[in-house]
């Protein structure tokens, strides 16, 4: 049973839901007895079905646990509720790199006191036989004191602890910072895979965005193991060539040119620093990046004598399309990343417009109120005037029926009825329409929408979500609301047009005798054909509201959790699941962006085929 908040834990109570990754999902706690928070991590429980899963974890928890480092975010605790193991780590208050890097990039000297910090915690990790295997800004925490943490080792492998399947089906890694061996499946990494990814978050610092950066996170992937790394220079024209020899090595596709340590990688940094004569860097480094990025061109495309700065004309690099079309995949990638563009960890998402919550916004939304009640005012009054004319003119021309010769029922018939029934459903639909979308309504959703984005984004949604992620969860929640207000809207209009042929079928009742007709003409109650015909959709509409949480939208919510977990225990049992054919293979991404073992094994498969398609 998933943890809920304001449950007990033992000696721990859970406070709030701080956030979900590839492999749990993460509470702020609370310890009575020694009065203080910690973060609790629970387990994902796909996880826990393999009968060796508690021991195997466990073990390898245990050995993370004597991680003893001032900058690495202690386990103080192990235990498991109903089958469902969690840690009790170190609660640490403030801010994540990440969250640092995208309010604003700092400044070098606190860039070189930062990695300093987390490569001196990394090289102690290492030296404990263990490797992080996740190495990026989110995983780097920065306390309200400016001190620097290294979290989040429930990815990490022991250094020749091959026989462990632990991590079997768990996160790969995030297309970013992950390594080239990393990516290619690799599963005797080195400390040099982790020294990769700190060379990542070093390059993004400094020159302002990650190297490697692409329209789906298989496009990324693909340049971490095949394209040559962006020259710093060409990106930041502010960047020395001593600094950026050091990017370079850092970032070397084969691991043993790399650096030896994370505390070599930074002192070979400081020291290109002084050499260099550096002393800041500039504060737009980002924007600058990121315009240079879209007009750039790798130096392996371009003529001999072409200087090297960027293009004229944005070219795209072949080797990524090649890639792409590789075992005929590139549909099945593209539809199941379709939403990475909406993903806060795409890097383009920083220069897309900011969440729209201004004076002038909200204006806009009231005025819209406001033009929405005139318009239906408008509507009834016109309604109100013409079936006011239309009855008068039955009452005066009463009996007239029968001086023209017509039949005695078309003068009794009161025909104003089929325009009052017949337009007043469309009055009534309007009606809904507007309650809907006024009022106490508008803002019952936008609360609703807000407390999604936060539960998506965290607490600073507003600076780190963008307009087009905002209206896809605005979109999301609204939808069940709007399931309800169409189908009251078709009960409404079916209501009202019933009414208008069933008082038809009482004012004519003998009409038939008069017109010539059959005696059962006159009998058969003949509006029942409609409304039962017309019932039938009216049935199947309300089944399609049910269904899709338009009567309760939280239970659909939970409905959809259920599936998916079952989905994600289902998948987390299969063995050699990517060896199927090619149509049966799915490439799984995380909450946060991270990629699944799947699409290594998915890589390797391709890449042998384009092997032997050369030979």
């Amino acid at each position: 049973m998933p943890l809920v908040e304001g449950q007990t834990l033992g000696p721990y109570r859970v406070l709030q839901l701080l956030g979900r990754g590839g492999m749990a999902t993460v509470f702020k706690g609370y310890h009575a007895r020694l009065d203080r928070p910690v973060a609790i991590k629970a387990i994902h429980q796909a996880y826990t079905r393999d009968e060796n899963f508690l021991t195997r974890f466990e073990r390898e928890a245990r050995i993370v646990a004597r991680l003893d480092h001032p900058n690495i975010v202690p386990i103080y605790d192990y235990a498991e509720h109903e089958g469902q193991p969690y840690l009790v780590i170190k609660y640490i208050e403030g801010q994540t790199l990440k969250e640092v890097i995208a309010a604003e990039p700092p400044p070098l000297e606190r860039i070189v006191d930062l990695m300093s910090t987390v490569a001196a915690a990394l090289d102690y990790a290492h030296s404990q036989g263990v490797l992080h295997r996740d190495l990026k800004p989110s995983n780097i925490l920065i306390d309200n004191n400016g001190v620097a943490y290294l979290t989040d080792f429930g990815l990490a492998r022991m250094v020749g602890a091959s026989e462990s399947t632990m991590s079997r089906d768990m996160v790969l890694g995030t297309p970013q910072y992950v390594s080239p061996e990393q990516a290619m499946g690799d599963r005797e990494l080195t400390p040099q895979s982790d020294l990769y990814s700190l060379g990542v978050i070093l390059y993004e610092l400094v020159v302002g965005r990650p190297p490697f950066t692409g329209d789906t996170p298989y496009a990324i992937i693909h340049d971490q193991i095949y394209s040559e790394l962006p020259r710093p220079s060409d990106l930041n024209p502010d960047v020395p060539p001593q600094v950026e020899a050091v990017l370079e090595k850092a970032l070397a596709k084969d691991p043993a040119q790399r650096y030896a340590s994370a505390a070599e990688l930074m002192d070979a940094f400081r020291n290109a620093i002084a050499e260099a004569g550096l002393t800041t860097l500039n504060p737009d480094r980002r924007q600058i990046a990121n315009a240079r990025a879209t007009e750039y061109v790798p130096v392996g495309s371009r003529p001999a004598s072409a200087p090297v700065v960027p293009s004229a004309k944005p070219k795209r690099r072949d080797n990524v399309e090649f890639r792409l079309d590789l075992g005929q995949i590139g549909e099945q990638i593209r539809s199941t990343f379709e939403n990475w563009e909406d993903s806060p960890l795409n890097p383009s998402r920083l220069n897309n417009e900011p969440v729209p919550i201004d004076e002038a916004s909200i204006r806009k939304r009231i005025e819209k109120q406001h033009n929405k009640r005139k318009e239906f005012i408008t509507h009834l009054v016109v309604y109100g005037f013409i079936n006011l004319m239309l009855w008068l003119i039955f009452i005066f021309t009463s009996g007239e029926s029968t001086e023209l010769g017509l039949p005695d029922f078309a003068a009794s018939f009161p025909w104003p009825l089929i325009v009052s029934f017949g337009w007043g459903s469309g009055l009534v639909a309007h009606a809904i329409d507007t309650w809907a979308q006024t009022g106490s309504r508008v803002a019952r959703l936008d609360r609703a929408v807000r407390n999604a984005m936060r539960a998506e984004y965290g607490e600073d949604w507003l600076n780190v979500a963008s307009k087009a992620q905002y209206n896809k969860v605005q979109r999301r929640v609204e939808k069940p609301f709007k399931k309800r207000i169409e189908f009251i809207q078709h009960a409404a209009v079916y209501l009202c047009i019933n009414l208008m042929l069933w008082a038809m079928f009482v004012f004519t009742t003998g009409a038939s005798a008069e017109l010539g007709l059959p005696d059962f003409a006159a009998a058969f109650p003949w509006p029942l054909i409609v409304g039962l015909g017309w019932g039938a959709g009216l049935v199947a509409h309300a089944a399609d509201t049910f269904m899709h949480g338009g009567f309760s939208a939280e239970a659909y919510e939970r409905k959809l959790q259920q599936e998916v977990e079952r989905e994600l225990q289902s998948l987390a049992e299969e063995e050699g699941l990517y060896e199927k054919p090619k149509r049966d293979r799915g490439i799984r991404l995380t909450e946060d962006g991270e990629l699944t073992d799947s699409i290594a094994e998915a890589w390797d498969l391709d890449a042998g085929k384009a092997k032997r398609s050369r030979r």
